[in-house]
């Protein structure tokens, strides 16, 4: 038998906590993102992503849904319809709400093929490229930004939840990004005419690899 729990203020440390994901410095500092709907829990379970606990709209207690995370160990907790639209900071109303770990970085070992991303200022078309990306087994990618998050609302339905696959590795310029591919002998494939040094969207992979 399943023991629902109920949180019933925004003051509970886990609620204190969850609103304080919606902006890029809560991520950055507590390294937890949200996970909104159950579309995109479960494409993080898929991901294997660390899933910290899921809050629900108090409707939903027999869900079916709710059941399985259970009993994968995930702690679930009852909330009012108010309390859902102060963590998430709108008036739409997500039923089921996760917190998870971020992703790890991406380190030194990186896959044959990588994607390099330079001054993508929309989260749509940023979100669609990871997605495309992904398609092609892409799962990695160089950002020619040291703060880049790919946890907002957008980026993340635009990409389909393969945002949350996404290996990132992070750098203060394209000299730096360069040097690192070319030392770990990556060769330019394929790059798109939008702006200056990595032309916005770059695709990299290893001398000894082919793409197909």
């Amino acid at each position: 038998m399943i023991d629902f729990k109920h949180i019933t203020t925004i003051k509970d440390p886990r609620i204190v906590e969850a609103r304080k994901l919606i902006s890029a410095v809560g991520r950055a500092t507590l390294q937890k993102c949200l996970l909104e709907g159950a579309e995109n829990i479960e494409y993080g379970l898929d991901a294997h992503m660390h899933i910290e606990h899921v809050f629900y709209h108090v409707a939903a207690h027999d869900d079916r849904f709710i059941a399985q995370l259970t009993q994968r160990g995930i702690p679930c907790y009852a909330v009012s319809d108010g309390i859902l639209k102060k963590i998430t900071h709108t008036t739409e109303i997500f039923p089921y709400i996760g917190v998870a770990d971020l992703p790890e970085a991406l380190g030194e070992a990186m896959d044959n093929v990588v994607l390099v991303i330079e001054h993508i200022q929309s989260h749509y078309i940023l979100g669609t490229l990871i997605r495309a990306a992904s398609a092609l087994g892409i799962r990695d990618i160089l950002s020619i930004d040291p703060h880049l998050d790919l946890f907002y609302r957008r980026i993340v339905s635009a990409s389909a939840g393969t945002v949350f696959n996404a290996r990132v590795k992070r750098f203060y310029s394209g000299r730096e990004a360069l040097e690192m591919l070319e030392q770990q002998d990556y060769r330019l494939v394929a790059t798109s005419p939008l702006s200056r040094s990595f032309e916005a969207i770059a695709i990299f992979q290893r001398e000894s690899f082919v793409l197909t």
